[in-house]
Parts: structure tokens; sequence; C-alpha cells
């Protein structure tokens, strides 16, 4: 192995057939052993699969449930094996051997299950092998057991926004400020987490109180008029309580499957809550420049693409007649790579939108998508022509970069490569 490569992490190898029956055996026998009150057998048995298995955060579950109840004391020869665990335990940290960490770390849990180092440390490795449930789910238990362990805090609080909990962050980061609350770090990551800067003042409050239960009264004397829910539904939205808006539509769609206004304004609440989603992902990027940040923004940028598309159609085809709901839903699978249904939209366009330059310019990546090279830089001259006869200089002058580009690749000994067909 390379200086550069990192150690496989016990469940990174293929575990056999007969490993996982032999874990799974041995998981079976310690809820079994739990049952029945005998938690240390219980922990002994669980404590294998999770050394084996670390990211399987089932494993890592029951295992914390034994930890719960007492654990018999470990005899004079246990203790002097728990001893050489704890040396190899701390060359394993010392040396970066996370994976080393997850095998030798459970053991020693099992008679120390609120040792911070302990907890920390396993969190850590599990990190860096991506276990995200599990590294959690250590963490949850570490600040559970050390409440007042302020690096403890700050490492789940960390580690809960990286993977976009941020409303669980904000709460972690409000109990680590509570014991430094000088440190400017803790304050700016709150700051960044907060969602709704100020309070209403109380009158605002009071009135909006008052309307929501004036909403929620109708709802309840004409349970099944969709329209109730989604009255309510919006006014929650404007106070930025978009999980109970969601709630609340989901309510409006259980009475009336087939309503396509709840159907649709469901969709609208899913992609509001991406949207705030992924603008506090970059706002904590700023604090927190860590790989997995990029990642969560990166996923979360994709699902918003999906989200919109999706609503984006669904509305295209609610509403055939709404030029610019066909034109928004067009643009979206063009940026999505769907070039092919991209031309098909376009050319159901009425013919002043299809023939318009922003439309040919739009047909033109498409057919470059395609590899229709000739065609398409035929396309982009028609759509600078047709963008300068309307004054339309921006399309104009994307329609001359497009084409000069791509009739340079033409010429060239090569064709265009794939990046060709990569669209801002």
């Amino acid at each position: 192995m390379s200086a550069n490569e990192k150690p496989l992490a016990p469940d990174q190898r293929l575990l056999s057939i007969a490993e996982r029956r032999q874990l799974h055996e041995r998981f079976e026998a310690g809820q079994g052993a739990l049952r029945q009150g005998r938690a240390t057998e219980a922990a002994e048995s669980l404590v294998v699969c999770v050394a084996e298995d670390p990211g399987n955060l089932l494993y890592v579950a029951h295992f914390l449930e034994c930890l719960k109840h007492p654990i018999d004391a470990a005899g004079l020869g246990q203790r002097l094996t728990l001893m050489r665990q704890e040396w190899s335990f701390r060359k394993a940290v010392a040396g970066k051997d996370h994976a080393a960490v997850l095998r030798l770390a459970p053991p020693l849990l099992i008679h120390r299950p609120d040792d911070s180092f302990l907890l920390g440390q396993l969190a850590l490795a599990c990190s860096e092998f991506r276990f995200r449930e599990a590294e959690l789910a250590w963490l949850r238990w570490a600040t559970a057991c050390r409440p007042d362990d302020a690096r403890l805090l700050e490492q789940a609080a960390t580690s809960l926004a990286r993977k976009g909990r941020f409303d669980e962050s904000l709460e972690v980061w409000t109990r680590r400020q509570q014991w430094k609350p000088a440190d400017s770090r803790v304050g700016e990551a709150i700051e960044l987490l907060r969602t709704n800067v100020g309070e209403q003042p109380t009158d605002l409050a009071s009135a909006n109180c008052d309307q929501l239960h004036a909403l929620r009264r109708a709802i309840g004397e004409r349970p099944a008029d969709v329209a109730g829910y989604l009255a309510l539904a919006e006014q929650l939205q404007q106070l930025g309580r978009l999980d109970e808006a969601e709630q609340v539509v989901q309510q409006a769609v259980a009475v009336s499957p087939g309503d396509p206004a709840a159907n649709e304004r469901l969709q609208q609440l899913r992609l509001d809550q991406i949207r705030r989603q992924l603008n506090l992902a970059e706002r904590w990027a700023e604090f927190d420049l860590h790989p997995e940040v990029r990642e969560l923004i990166d996923g979360l940028t994709t699902e918003l693409h999906r989200c919109e598309l999706e609503l984006a159609d669904h509305r295209s085809q609610r509403h055939p007649e709404n030029r610019q709901l066909q034109w928004e839903a067009a643009q979206l699978l063009r940026r999505a790579g769907n070039f092919r249904e991209t031309l098909r939209r376009i050319e159901a366009f009425p013919p002043d939108l299809a023939d318009s330059p922003a439309a040919l310019l739009l047909k033109a990546e498409c057919l470059q998508g395609l590899r229709q090279f000739p065609s398409a830089l035929e396309i982009y001259r028609s759509a600078e022509a047709a963008a300068r006869h309307a004054n339309d200089t921006p399309t104009a002058d994307k329609a001359n970069q497009r084409a000069t580009a791509l009739a340079a690749a033409l010429t060239a000994s090569a064709p265009p490569d794939d990046s060709s067909t990569k669209f801002d």
C-alpha cells in the first residue's frame, strides 16, 4: 500500500456470504441476550458485529442500546487484555490508522461507554470512511453522555452541518455556546445557521397566530375542502414554517389524491425546502471548507435541478396553452441533458416562439449535444441572424460565440469533445 492510499476499513473489504451470515447470527444472539437481561453477553456479541462492519447503522444502534444497561466488571485477565487494547488504540490514533480505531475502540467502550476520547475518535474514523450515519450515531451518544464536553459538542455540531442537518446542528451549537459564550467562532456558526434572523413584532405574531387558528378551524369544519388546506399551507409558508406547510399539503393530497393544485403545491414546497437547504449549505461553506460541504452542495444542486424540472414539466402539461411554462420546461430539459425531448418540445412551440432567437439558440445547443454538429452550426448562425434583426445583442453574441467555437473544432483534426456539449 502506497503512502497516499487510505487503509481499508473492515467493511470495505468484501465480506463473504458466510462472514455476513456469521455476523447476522452474532447480531441475533446479542439481541436475544439483551431481551433476557444479559447485557454483558449481548455487548460482547454485538461488539464483534460493530468492529467487523462499522458502517452498519443497525449494528451500531443495537450496540449502543446495550451500553445503556449495567455491564459486569472486567476480571483481572480481561483488564490486562483491555490494557493491551488501549495501548494499541492510542498507537492507532497517533498514527491516524482509522481502520484500526474502528476495530479497537468498540471493545474498550463496553466498560467505558461514556469515554469522550474513545467516542470522538470513533466518530472521526467513521467520518474518514464516509460512514455518515454511524458517525452521527456515535456523536449523538457521546453528547448525551457528556453534555458538558465542549469539544464533543463542536465536533457533533460541525458534523451535523456537513450532512445538511442544519436545525439539529444549530441546536448543538447553541448548547456549545453555553460553555464558552465569548467564543466568536461559535457565535459565527450560529449566525450562519439561523434561517430567520430577528423576531416578529408582538402584534404581528399575534395576528398571524389568530389567522392560523381561523384557518385550522375552517379545515375542521370542512375537512374535505382542499382549498382550506392550501390556504393554511400558504400562510405557514409565508411564515417560513415549511415543514408544517408540507405536512398540511400532504393532508390535502390524502383528502383528494388526484387534485392537481394540491400535488403541485406539494412539489413547490419540496422545491422550497431544497432551496433553503442549498442556501444554508452555501452559507456554511463560507465557514467550513471541508470537502464534505462541497459534496453536500453538489448533491443539493442536483436534487434542486431534478425537482425544478419535475415541477416545470408538471405545470407545462397542466397548462399546454401557457407559452412561458412551455419555454421554462424546455430550458430545464436542456439543462438536464435531455436534448431529444427538448427538441420535441421546441417543435411543439407556436411558430413565432419556435422561430425566436432564443428558441433557435436552444435548438442549436441540443443538436450540438446530440453531436449533430453541421446542423447545430447552421442553426447557431440562424439564431445569430434572427437576434441581430431583433436587436437582441446578448443572444446574438452567445450564438456567435457558440458558432465560432464549434466551427473551429470542426476544422481541427479532431471532432469536438464532450466538453463542447456542456452549456452554461
